[in-house]
């Protein structure tokens, strides 16, 4: 976790000095113009001019590498973002060199006003590294230094008291703005690797409450749904039938004679059983919004959105058929013709822009399940057709 984190907050340091590049691509061509029209002078203008153009190309350098990293930004692996950095350095080291350059070549080191604007600038364009190379201190660096040292040096052997002086202020403003800087970037990458971990620790407890509700929601034997999840998505579902205007069904079924298959087999026995039910249900009933709940002991219930009554009837029928046909042996079920695992299935459906509370639906599909374990079991009863007093809609 520790070093994900320290590679997070290295990519978005990247990513911060990358987004300075057009402050920095405008501020080099104006400082170096600024630069050019004090010397000019006392410089050789081909020459100068030449190296302004220099400048030039390198913004235009710094400017392509913006966007390339703009464009390659999404599929950069986390192990490459590195190169990005020191192609950024590498970049800022030639705009630094070509400084000390202009300042070692051009500028007259008999003239004391000319020695002493050296350091002026070499402020000046530190301060502005500053700002734009201050997420990563290395970059500033890779600046600061090419430009520094080797004017500083050539000023302090050639500059006379003037480049004596001159040179005691840059590094002394250079030392003080480097130390400042280091203590700031510091907190800065501390910041950004606390964000990190904060939004870490927030996906992680997400994780653990998505987990938590989904164990809430589940039956802890046969991993469907429970019977609290089911009951508050039957009115879900109820609602959004009569918001579309479309049909709902629900089937409710009961394992037969289990009570007689849990004392004969034992209850691991049973329970096996029930799982393997379970998974037969989840494997038939797999459409997107179909549900599945373990109601009770060996109840189950299916909710069948977009279902009219015939295709539940239907899909009971195949539910029904199926389990009988996987023979699962219950040698003390009484239906001795058998004698293996069945089902009874007790079905209804909601009509279109029905008002039924889900408590009337639940109370229908289980008259049907009761009248399908009166009629013999191992069989599916719809409620519309049985002769019963029905709810009103």
């Amino acid at each position: 976790m520790k070093e994900s984190i320290a590679r997070l907050t290295q990519i978005e340091v990247i990513d911060l000095l990358y987004k300075q590049t057009w402050r920095v691509a405008i501020a080099h061509p104006v400082s170096a113009l600024l630069f050019l029209f004090w010397i000019l002078p006392v410089a050789n203008h081909t020459s100068l001019y030449q190296w302004f153009c220099a400048v030039l190309l390198l913004s235009i350098l710094r400017l392509s590498l913006f966007f390339m990293y703009k464009t390659q930004r999404k599929k950069i692996d986390k192990q490459q973002f590195q190169y990005w950095k020191y192609a950024w350095m590498g970049v800022s080291a030639l705009a630094g060199f070509a400084y000390s350059f202009a300042f070692i070549s051009f500028v007259p080191m008999d003239k004391p006003e000319y020695v002493m604007s050296i350091g002026l600038f070499i402020i000046m364009l530190s301060s502005i590294a500053c700002v734009g190379f201050g997420a990563s201190y290395l970059s500033l660096l890779s600046f600061i230094i090419p430009i520094a040292v080797p004017s500083t040096i050539h000023i302090a052997i050639y500059g006379g008291y003037a480049g004596y002086i001159s040179s005691l202020c840059i590094v002394f403003f250079s030392g003080i703005v480097l130390s400042l800087v280091r203590t700031v970037n510091a907190a800065f990458k501390k910041s950004i690797s606390l964000n990190h971990q904060h939004s870490h620790e927030i996906e992680k407890r997400k994780i653990v409450e998505h987990q938590l509700q989904e164990i809430s929601r589940r039956d802890g034997l046969t991993g469907l749904f429970n019977r609290r999840y089911f009951d508050e998505m039957l009115t879900t579902e109820i609602g959004r039938a009569y918001r579309n205007h479309s049909s709902l069904s629900l089937i409710i079924l009961d394992v037969d004679h289990f009570k007689e298959y849990n004392d004969h087999y034992g209850h691991v026995a049973g329970d096996n059983c029930l799982i393997n039910i379970a998974q037969h249900l989840s494997d038939l009933a797999k459409r997107k919004g179909d549900l599945i709940a373990r109601y009770g002991g060996e109840e189950f219930a299916i909710i069948l959105p977009n279902i009219d009554a015939k295709g539940a009837f239907n899909f009971a029928e195949k539910l029904q058929l199926s389990i009988q046909e996987k023979r699962i042996p219950h040698a003390t079920s009484k239906l001795t013709y058998l004698q293996s695992i069945t089902i009874s299935v007790g079905v209804t459906t909601l009509p279109p822009l029905s008002k039924l509370s889900s408590d009337a639906l639940i109370n229908r599909a289980d008259k049907a399940l009761y009248e399908a374990k009166r009629q013999g079991r191992n069989r599916v009863k719809y409620y519309e057709s049985l002769n019963v007093d029905q709810d009103t809609a």
